[in-house]
């Protein structure tokens, strides 16, 4: 009988040691789960920041092209009326020379 009794006391034992084990196991699982929602609340928040920081920058780049295009837009304006007054002016030279040939003949 004293042997079963200290049998049941070893089971006890071994019983609240593997109830420890399984606390000490649930609190390190705790630990490392808040240490990684820390880590995942970092990773989410610099990748928050690095998206606002280039969609700033698309921002600027498509203003600067906005402005560049339209820059263009006004040069090749300038050029096309440039070439509109070369084709009046080559278009009164041609009705000059076409009424001094028509004198000469």
């Amino acid at each position: 009988m004293e042997s079963q009794i200290t049998a049941m006391w070893a089971q006890v034992g071994v019983g609240l040691l593997q109830c420890l084990l399984i606390a000490g196991g649930l609190w390190l699982m705790s630990r490392a789960g808040a240490r990684r929602d820390r880590q995942l609340d970092l990773m989410e928040t610099a990748q928050r920041e690095q998206a606002e920081r280039l969609g700033t920058a698309l921002d600027r780049q498509g203003t600067a092209l906005g402005q560049m295009l339209d820059r263009q837009g006004q040069a090749l304006d300038r050029q096309g009326q440039a070439l509109d007054r070369q084709g009046q002016a080559l278009d009164r030279q041609g009705q000059v020379l076409a009424e001094l040939l028509r004198r000469s003949a």
